[in-house]
């Protein structure tokens, strides 16, 4: 443990760091913007409530997990004065009992943390039992903005020795004033310009499979023995704040990169990316990156890097 305001936790082959504040795990954070991403969409907080009930019903259904939905779900409501007194009552039960404190206690959370915890439910929950004098004003939903760069774009570009590389993009968020792309490095490294069959052929650098579970199967893109299995990768990207942050962005990527085709969906990437069977691409994948050494993948992303803004980072 690093210190008394977080810890780790490890629910079966889920592992996770908790801080003591309401939102510092990842399924609250998840609930909190999910319901304000619908409220500002024009959603009525009782449908949003429906809506975050059945998303997370996994959690909900498990008595360790189901305070991280419904403690951020209670105030949220309370933040657009709309917390039924159901709700309200059971998250007052829950922590005036002390049963979620018991909850991280058996997860070894440490003293120190679960004096912050009782602390912050304490003044928590004084909090949500008084109504608030109007409610949270919606936001204007983000002005989307088209681009050619889509999830599944395979882009073609030059090392500064002058050899050819290639990246897949994974996932794109393009708003007026805020946005982010994240791409995938491939093993592409040619004298020649790759074409779209060389990404067919290409392995993704940093590839491994995850099994996953609960709400999370449904980010799941393979069955291998009955097990759900969604590809984890190394991914790196950039991102922007503004308007103007976005055009050089825009700029910087039509200089640097060439579109020469795309896979259907990014689910289907590693389907697509191999002609085998599904279940012999976790063996492909294991022979080939014990054999790729971190040195050379580190170089080769490094060098990508210099071709986006000072925004880049690995995640």
């Amino acid at each position: 443990m690093a210190d008394g305001r977080k810890f780790i936790i490890s629910r079966g082959e889920q592992v996770g760091t908790w801080g003591y504040k309401l939102n510092e795990n990842d399924t609250s954070f998840d609930v909190i913007e999910t319901f304000f991403e619908k409220y500002n969409e024009g959603m009525e907080p009782e449908v949003i409530k429906a809506s975050i009930l059945q998303q997370f019903s996994f959690n909900v259904d498990n008595f360790d997990e189901s305070d991280d939905v419904f403690f951020p779900l209670a105030h949220c409501l309370w933040e657009v004065c709309a917390l039924d007194k159901e709700l309200l009552a059971f998250v007052r039960e829950r922590i005036e009992s002390g049963a979620n404190l018991e909850v991280l206690k058996e997860l070894d959370a440490n003293d120190d943390f679960l004096k912050e915890r009782k602390a912050m439910l304490d003044k928590f929950l004084v909090k949500i039992s008084v109504q608030r004098d109007k409610p949270k004003a919606r936001k204007k939903p983000p002005v989307r903005v088209e681009s050619p760069y889509q999830a599944g774009s395979c882009l073609v570009f030059q090392y500064p020795d002058g050899s050819y590389g290639g990246v897949v993009t994974i996932e794109t968020d393009f708003f007026s004033t805020k946005g982010n792309i994240a791409l995938a490095l491939t093993n592409i490294r040619a004298k020649a310009k790759p074409l779209f069959e060389d990404f067919e052929r290409a392995n993704l650098i940093g590839f491994e499979w995850e099994q996953v579970h609960g709400q999370a199967e449904r980010y799941a893109a393979v069955k291998i023995d009955g097990k759900l299995y969604t590809g984890r990768m190394n991914r790196f990207g950039t991102f922007y704040n503004n308007k103007l942050e976005r055009e050089t962005l825009f700029e910087r990527l039509d200089y640097h990169f060439q579109i020469i085709g795309a896979f259907p969906a990014f689910t289907q990437i590693l389907c697509s990316t191999f002609r085998l069977n599904i279940a012999d691409c976790p063996q492909r994948f294991d022979n080939y990156y014990r054999n790729t050494t971190d040195s050379i993948s580190s170089q080769m992303l490094q060098e990508l890097a210099v071709k986006l803004s000072t925004n880049f980072k690995s995640f």
